[in-house]
């Protein structure tokens, strides 16, 4: 591939012509090889982009990127007119410096279908699916999720469920590079409000839903909502806006949308129908614009039904046959801790990242249908410290309504005091359920008497860290895997 074609070779005044750009030094002249925020990802060629953050201020970090080979710096006109070599001054530091990523790379995404998805819950459980539908019918795939990134070759565990816009440029020049045609990714809130989507084209918009969580960040619900709205609404009229209106956020979001809008749901363009349902699957029928077809899904619950919808409605618009999209579902994965059943005899046990109201009600309504009679629903559950911490007693009382048995025990309760998040999760339970609520501080104890205690008929939940391997605990992060924690349960029972 030329210089061209990617973007390197040519000059920061080719690349910034059209950016409300000023530069000093010659920086005009320079050829970038690539564009970081973070200092300790310069090398040599690339240009850093110096500016205040939520956590950081990379103005403090010029020297050391300096240090490090940095070609340019990018920052602001104040701090710009502080700093000898080369410089580009912008008094728009994050959308002039994401943009220049993506240009630098030779504007990846514009060369590939790129799926876009937002919404509270299910962003992973569909950009799981959407990857493995693209790949069964024949499209290479890329990935950009909360659990995992792929770049069309390696696996890597996801540490930020949208990476900077940088990071994400670089990623998709990955991708482009291992021959993806196509990239399945999730677009979270803080990552829509924080600019790391400028620079990337989505070709395809999907909204999943909207419920309580992240108002630590945003505020309201008001707020929180907006965020995904106006982005879903600001991709060009010709892009397919992919809304489960069966959530009312996403019914009522619709007519604030133009061009083509395709709504899922039971009154929208696409629908699906439950068969039968097991706890090892279910049967689903999709009535959609491109036709009616049965198949074998085998994940759980109606908001994987509604998931694969979505995912169905996604992979249609973007050119994938009706009849190979539906077939292909039948051998889906299931995402690592999405309803992820634990190997092993006695009591059927899932591991789950259910960590808001919404989530927890949509999976565990799911999963109470399957008990058998004369089964119980046991859910192990907790809270997460230094964050939204309003949803505590709406998960307390979700958890009360649907199951039989709650054990409350730690998240990851950061800087918090774990006995106090449970204290907060407590006064959300309705008295007459408290009965059947007990408090276990420790989770790996929590998960341990659950199992023990669970009867052959009964379902195990244990809900809110999901894929997670780690819990973090004050300044203390420590391996915890709730998969492996269940099984060695499991195994102990079956000793």
């Amino acid at each position: 591939m030329n210089a061209c074609a990617t973007g390197h070779g040519q000059t920061l005044g080719a690349l910034l012509h059209h950016a409300p750009a000023i530069f000093h030094g010659g920086a005009e002249r320079l050829r970038p090889s690539d564009v970081v925020e973070d200092s300790r990802q310069v090398t040599p060629g690339a240009v850093f982009i110096a500016r205040t953050g939520a956590s950081f201020d990379g103005r403090n970090f010029i020297d050391a990127a300096r240090s490090a080979g940095a070609l340019a710096i990018l920052t602001d006109p104040a701090t710009a007119s502080q700093v000898e070599g080369a410089v580009v001054s912008t008094a728009h530091p994050l959308p002039v410096g994401a943009q220049l990523a993506h240009d630098v790379h030779g504007d990846p995404s514009g060369n590939m279908t790129v799926v876009g998805i937002t919404g509270t819950n299910g962003k992973s459980t569909c950009a799981v699916l959407l990857r493995h539908v693209a790949e069964a019918t024949g499209h290479h795939c890329g990935l950009v999720g909360g659990i995992d990134t792929c770049d069309g070759v390696d696996i890597k565990v996801a540490s930020l469920t949208t990476p900077t816009a940088c990071t994400l440029a670089r990623l998709l020049s990955k991708m482009r590079t291992n021959l993806c045609t196509h990239v399945s990714m999730e677009a979270s809130s803080q990552g829509i409000s924080t600019g790391r989507l400028i620079g990337t084209q989505v070709s395809v918009g999907v909204f999943t839903n909207l419920s309580g969580d992240h108002l630590d960040l945003h505020g309201d619900m008001q707020t929180y909502g907006a965020i995904k709205q106006e982005w879903i609404a600001s991709l060009p009229s010709e892009v397919p806006k992919i809304v489960n209106i069966n959530d009312a956020f996403g019914a009522a979001m619709t007519s604030h949308l133009s061009g083509s809008v395709l709504t899922c749901g039971d009154q929208g363009d696409a629908q699906v129908d439950i068969q039968r349902a097991s706890l090892n699957g279910q049967q689903l029928v999709f009535r959609t614009p491109w036709g009616t077809a049965e198949t074998d899904l085998p994940l759980i619950g109606a908001h994987n039904a509604m998931n694969a919808l979505q995912v169905v409605t996604a992979s249609c618009a973007m050119g994938c046959a009706f009849e190979s999209v539906v077939a292909s579902l039948a051998s889906a994965p299931t995402p690592r801790g999405r309803l992820q059943r634990v190997p092993g005899g006695g009591a059927a046990v899932f591991v789950d990242f259910a960590h808001t109201d919404g989530a927890l009600a949509a999976m565990l309504a799911s999963v109470r249908e399957l008990v058998v009679e004369g089964g119980r629903l046991i859910v192990v559950f907790g809270c997460g410290g230094d964050r939204d911490r309003s949803k505590r007693t709406r998960m307390a009382a979700v958890a009360g309504r649907l199951a039989d048995v709650v054990w409350v025990t730690s998240d990851n309760p950061r800087t918090e005091d774990p006995v106090a998040i449970i204290e907060d999760v407590w006064s959300g339970f309705d008295p007459s359920d408290q009965s059947q609520v007990h408090r276990e501080v420790d989770r790996a104890t929590a998960i341990h008497i659950a199992i023990a205690e669970a009867r052959a008929n009964d379902v195990v939940v244990i809900a809110g860290k999901g894929h997670e391997r780690v819990q973090v605990m004050g300044a203390v992060t420590t391996p915890f895997d709730d998969m492996a924690v269940a099984q060695a349960a499991i195994a102990m029972e079956g000793a």
